[in-house]
């Protein structure tokens, strides 16, 4: 679980295993996500944005949480894609048991963005 601090309001990204089943049900997995870094495809990443705030917070919509990534964006020219997709691939990592391995494994393939 990671508290993501946009414009002084804490939202809480977690992953669960029904937030998972649901994202693989979608075809919406953490090698998917990988890849989808690589060629800066965001589709599979707000999804699954959407899913790990949603977990916590039942009545969030997508819309809202298009525009807290959009604020994300706007509040540090350091907030990035790049950055934005390994907050979202670590916390689901992590919620599927791999958060250490999965950190060594990126760090050893050290994903680069087109």
């Amino acid at each position: 679980m990671k508290v993501l601090k946009v414009n002084g309001k804490d939202y809480i990204v977690k992953f669960t295993s029904k937030t998972i089943q649901e994202l693989n049900s979608q075809g919406v997995t953490l090698i998917q996500l990988t890849n989808d870094l690589q060629e800066m495809k965001v589709d599979n990443l707000y999804k699954a944005f959407h899913g790990a705030l949603k977990s916590m917070q039942h009545d969030i919509t997508m819309d809202k949480a298009l525009s807290i990534i959009d604020e994300y964006y706007e509040e540090n020219e350091d907030n990035d894609i790049e950055s934005f997709f390994n907050i979202v691939i670590e916390e689901y990592s992590s919620a599927m048991g791999l958060g250490k391995k999965f950190k060594e494994m990126m760090k050893q393939s050290k994903v680069e963005v087109k």
